[in-house]
C-alpha cells in the first residue's frame, strides 16, 4: 500500500485540535416577495422617452407598477391604497 508522504514528499497536514464554534446568524430584516415567482428585487425601466417609468420583477420579468407616469410620482402602489384588500 502507498503512503502518502511518499507520494507528496511530506506528511499531511493535521486538522487544528480546537474546532471553532459555528456562528449563526440571524436576519435581521425580512423581506417580503414583490412578485408571484418569489422575488424581493424589481427593475425599473424607463418609458415615454424617460417620463414615465416600469417596474418589472428582476427575476420572471413580469410587470409589476408604474411607479411614474408621465412625470408623476407614485408614492403608494396600487395595491397598497385604501379600500384595497388587505
Amino acid at each position: 500500500m502507498l503512503d502518502l508522504a511518499s507520494i507528496f514528499g511530506s506528511p499531511p497536514p493535521q486538522p487544528p485540535a480546537v474546532v471553532e464554534p459555528v456562528v449563526v446568524v440571524e436576519p435581521k430584516l425580512v423581506v417580503e416577495p414583490v412578485c408571484r415567482c418569489g422575488s424581493t428585487t424589481w427593475r425599473d425601466v424607463p418609458i415615454h422617452n424617460g417620463q414615465s417609468v416600469r417596474r418589472d420583477c428582476a427575476r420572471c420579468g413580469r410587470f409589476l407598477d408604474f411607479p411614474r407616469w408621465y412625470g408623476r410620482v407614485r408614492t403608494v402602489a396600487p395595491d397598497k391604497q385604501a379600500g384595497g384588500d388587505d
